[in-house]
């Protein structure tokens, strides 16, 4: 599953920013495939998939500006999410 992941990464199938946060070229085209392959498989495996949410996570405090930076800036793609928010929102505890 890993290798496959990356795979998914590096072709740009999950998500439509560089890591600058920038669009990338078809990323949005790419979004949209992706929700697409998202519900093909869902109907015919409804519990292979938990999620149509990504979730990108700051590990350093440059991550934060960038990740930040990227919400502003494509308010209708992305949010910025305390860390409580992304507990909340995945039912995890904290």
């Amino acid at each position: 599953m890993n290798g496959l992941l990356a795979w998914m990464r590096s072709n740009r199938l999950i998500h439509p920013f560089s890591p600058r946060g920038k669009l990338i070229h078809l990323g949005l085209e790419s979004l949209t495939a992706a929700a697409g392959l998202i519900d093909a498989a869902s109907s015919v495996r409804p519990d292979c998939l938990v999620r149509r949410r990504l979730y990108r996570l700051a590990t350093e405090e440059k991550h934060v500006a960038q990740l930040t930076k990227t919400a502003e800036g494509h308010p209708d793609l992305a949010r910025w999410m305390t860390p409580d928010e992304v507990r909340t929102a995945l039912g995890v505890e904290g």
